[in-house]
């Protein structure tokens, strides 16, 4: 049973007419014929009887009638559920970033093609390094923003565009005994307390993890709900915070000094190889021009 022969079926019910049914259906009467003979002869019993002068449904045309107009109605909705369904897919783009890696630049970016882009739907939710490379591989994320110490943490099969490369700053507190500092090493940070608002950097996105980690010794930290709780307890001298070099510090109460690493954190644009989502294509290609543009990665050493 196919859902063209059901179409016709319910179209010569309605109509009372096969020449009618072929109308409406935009076909032939010969083919509504044909679905109604093939669509008997598979139930095992007339659906209409037939006069010169008229079509009328039998007491079984009458029963199916009923339930056929049920199924199609469903079948008709769940293709417009699965349309509309793959119509939204191909219009959204899922954005993913690590805490502090959808900094003040590409979030311009991003509303810039938002804008450009009225009738798609754009939504840039942040997670765990790990949740982001797993939302890359499993296509619930389409694209993200990661800041890493090593581009080899990144899996060999997504693609990737470097945007910029930087170091990090240590703020304190204006009063803190490292605020007249030119620049801090972490040999200067063995002591300190840092705090960090929802969760602990790792070393796969943090130069003072990373030398922490390479030199074998613990990092003292607190972790706190708010980024603004975070920065209070910096500027009364309660802990200190290592951020991305470029990262905006939205008061005048610490001092930002530069950290001193052989270190530096490379900032990509990351995406699945396999993602051919025109939006997805169209975004990325803009990200590439707009890094191109600001040639924000220098040709030959990286940025300290």
């Amino acid at each position: 049973m196919r859902i063209e022969q059901i179409r016709s079926f319910i179209s010569v019910y309605e109509t009372g007419s096969f020449t009618a049914a072929a109308d409406k259906l935009y076909t032939r009467q010969p083919v509504i014929t044909k679905h109604i003979v093939q669509l008997e002869r598979e139930l095992g019993c007339p659906l209409f009887t037939r006069t010169t002068r008229k079509v009328a449904p039998t007491r079984a045309g009458d029963a199916f009638y009923e339930k056929a107009r049920e199924a199609l109605l469903l079948l008709d909705r769940g293709i417009a559920e699965v349309k509309a369904l793959e119509e939204t897919m191909r219009t959204s783009l899922h954005v993913g970033y690590v805490y502090l890696y959808m900094d003040s630049l590409t979030t311009a970016w991003s509303r810039e093609f938002a804008q450009a882009n009225p009738d798609a739907h754009i939504s840039i939710s942040e997670a765990s390094f790990e949740k982001v490379i797993e939302g890359l591989t499993d296509g619930s994320l389409d694209c993200a923003f990661l800041g890493v110490t090593s581009e080899n943490l990144i899996p060999a099969y997504l693609g990737r565009t470097l945007i910029l490369q930087m170091g990090e700053i240590i703020v304190v507190g204006k009063t803190h005994r490292l605020a007249g500092r030119g620049h801090v090493t972490a040999e200067d940070l063995l002591t300190e307390n840092f705090v960090y608002p929802t969760q602990k950097p790792t070393s796969v996105n943090s130069i003072v993890m990373k030398d922490f980690e390479d030199r074998r010794r613990t990092l003292h930290s607190t972790v706190v709900q708010f980024e603004s709780s975070a920065m209070k307890l910096v500027e009364i001298g309660a802990g200190i915070i290592d951020l991305p070099a470029k990262s905006p510090v939205n008061t005048e109460h610490v001092a930002c000094i530069p950290y001193d690493s052989d270190c530096v954190i490379s900032y990509y644009f990351v995406w699945n190889r396999g993602n051919e989502k025109p939006l997805f294509t169209r975004f990325r290609d803009y990200i590439s021009t707009e890094a191109e543009t600001a040639a924000l990665v220098p040709r030959g050493n990286p940025l300290p």
